[in-house]
């Protein structure tokens, strides 16, 4: 026991504070009251594990330098965060927990080695990413291709059963428990999205994040007004490929949401000029009830231009008429408020012409 007090004392002590410090740079304050931590004997079933108020460690991670120590902490700490403070709705959406927890780690180590250069820091990064990839790949190599995937029940990840409990699917699968594919996929999801906008901007989110859903138990899927800002922030982009947009629709099922959703899918659809999603539109117009003025200028254009090119074949050809009368409706309704002209349809596009201004009318007291 003096021997594991002295091992502590040299490589834990120090490391505590250093780690919760830049955790609490990164994420904001500790979601609990108190931490304490335990340390496991050298046949605990893992090198570590978080539960609210206390971290358990292993004495395996205090022999050595204290690079495993370290990270391990930074790993355990994160989970107050993710899978403690915020956890999963469905258990098989475990990556929601680890995933984070993994790529956490990472950076809050860094940032708690205080004498580390930024080049030090992102290579010792880079290391442990490779690192990470091989050991994926391995996995990926040697393991059931259902275990593998982030959300086994896919479209009925969060149902229950109907006593209110839920299914965790291969959860008496033996070899499940001691795959990592839910910490490595997260991992590399969270770091390409990390490399896409950059760190600053990502722990910004994350801050966030955690403070919007404290206490909650989240799933992965987007709700529909998730999915509306999304599609939203889609339509500022660049031009998507067909794939692209089919693969887009086959991740989210578009078809099947509301009519909010399928509204911004149809302006994807308009402004990429995607002729598999043209039955989509035609659905739309003909059977949800949209006022026409809540469309985008840029949208009704856009079908009347494609209307004058042709590019509507066979069933899915839109009528002219209905593509006329929405634009003059929403030039009447948006454009003629504000100009003193008023709108002609000229071969399926308008024209401005000036408004005959109304003679004066006099009217005479004896008329009253």
């Amino acid at each position: 026991s003096w021997l594991l007090f002295e091992s502590c004392k040299k490589v834990l002590l120090h490391l505590l504070p250093q780690c919760l410090s830049a955790a609490y740079d990164l994420l904001g304050t500790h979601p609990f009251s108190r931490l304490d931590v335990l340390i496991v004997p050298l046949n605990f079933s893992s090198l570590g594990m978080a539960s609210p108020h206390i971290i358990f460690l292993s004495q395996s991670i205090l022999s050595g330098e204290s690079n495993l120590c370290g990270t391990r902490l930074c790993h355990e700490i994160s989970h107050a965060w993710f899978g403690l403070a915020i956890g999963a709705r469905d258990w098989t959406e475990e990556w929601l927990s680890e995933g984070f927890a993994t790529h956490l780690e990472d950076a809050i180590w860094s940032a708690a080695q205080k004498q580390l250069s930024v080049t030090e820091a992102k290579e010792q990064q880079d290391l442990k990413t490779l690192l990470r990839w091989y050991r994926l790949m391995d996995e990926v190599q040697n393991s059931e291709g259902d275990l593998q995937i982030l959300r086994p029940n896919k479209e009925k990840t969060g149902k229950v059963v109907e006593f209110g409990s839920s299914v965790v699917k291969h959860g008496l699968n033996a070899e499940k428990i001691f795959m990592q594919v839910h910490y490595l996929k997260g991992y590399f999801l969270l770091r390409t999205f990390t490399e896409k906008i950059g760190e600053a901007a990502y722990f910004a989110f994350l801050r966030k994040y955690v403070q919007a859903f404290h206490g909650q138990l989240i799933l992965s899927q987007l709700s529909p007004d998730q999915l509306v800002l999304l599609l939203e922030c889609l339509l500022q982009k660049g031009t998507f490929c067909s794939k692209m947009l089919e693969c887009l629709q086959k991740t989210y099922h578009l078809r099947e949401q509301d009519a909010e959703v399928r509204h911004r899918w149809c302006e994807m659809i308009i402004k990429h000029k995607y002729v598999a999603g043209y039955a989509d539109v035609d659905k739309f117009l003909k059977e949800d009830q949209v006022t026409p003025v809540e469309f985008s200028s840029a949208f009704i254009l856009s079908l009347v231009l494609i209307g004058r090119e042709n590019i509507y074949t066979g069933k899915y050809k839109l009528k002219q008429s209905v593509v006329s009368a929405l634009l003059i409706f929403h030039t009447v309704h948006i454009i003629r408020p504000h100009t003193t002209e008023s709108p002609t349809l000229v071969c399926g596009l308008t024209e401005t012409r000036p408004c005959k201004q109304a003679k004066p009318h006099s009217q005479d007291a004896g008329s009253m």
